[in-house]
This record gives C-alpha cells, structure tokens and sequence, in this order.
C-alpha cells in the first residue's frame, strides 16, 4: 500500500459496497479499518446476549475453503500454523495480513457467517 495514511473512507465503501450484505459489514467493520496502515488479523464471532446465532464450524470451514481461504478447526494440528484461518466454535480467526487483505478477509468472514444464519458482532482487527 503505497498511501501511509492507510485505508481510505472510499476504498472502504468501495470494498464494504460489493459485500453480498453490505449493510452487516459496514455496522461491523467500518471504524476499525479507516487509517489502518499495518498488518491486521481480523476475528468476528456471534452477536452478545440473548440467544446467539453461529453455525456450525465444519460448515463454516467447509464454506470458507469454498470461497478460497486456507481455513482449519482449532483442533487440527495446522492451526499453529501463523498463515492459516482458524475456526472455533463461536468464532473466525483469521492471519495477519496487510490492511487491503485483511479487509477483504473480514468481507468474507461475516459474509459466511452470516449466509450460515449467524449474527455477527463487531470486528475487530488485531494488530501487531
């Protein structure tokens, strides 16, 4: 990325806009990207309180594999792997990955999870 001051307003609308739910994907990871300029690993998981609503991991792993991540369950030996996408029960861990990346991860991710009938929270991208 070539601008220091990170990820742009536009780019994000941009990005946010070819979402298959856009409007879940902007309440969920607008204000964490803008001006993000550095690695970032974002993690979503369900909705807080009352009764949550997530699928079921192998259906998630099976889903996102379709849409082309590297994705394993916490319990296969792979997932110390640094590089790979990890999913628990309750939520999606992915890799850190520079700030375009990371986005378009956390694109899929909710997409995913919410194409399963699940109710995403927030995300937040973790950086180094």
């Amino acid at each position: 990325m070539d601008d220091i001051e990170g990820l742009t307003e536009e780019y994000i609308e941009t990005q946010i806009s070819k979402s298959e739910n856009p409007d879940e994907v902007r309440c969920s990871v607008r204000r964490f990207y803008e001006g993000l300029n550095e690695p970032a690993a974002p993690v979503i998981g369900p909705k807080r309180g009352g009764e949550q609503k997530w699928p079921e991991k192998e259906k998630l792993i099976e889903k996102l594999k379709e849409k082309g991540l590297n994705v394993v369950a916490d319990s296969d030996p792979k997932a110390a792997d640094p590089n790979v996408f990890v999913v628990t029960d309750s939520e999606i861990h992915a890799p850190f990955l520079p700030p375009e990346d990371a986005l378009q991860a956390n694109i899929i991710m909710i997409d995913t999870a919410t194409e399963l009938g699940g109710e995403v929270c927030c995300s937040n991208p973790h950086t180094r």
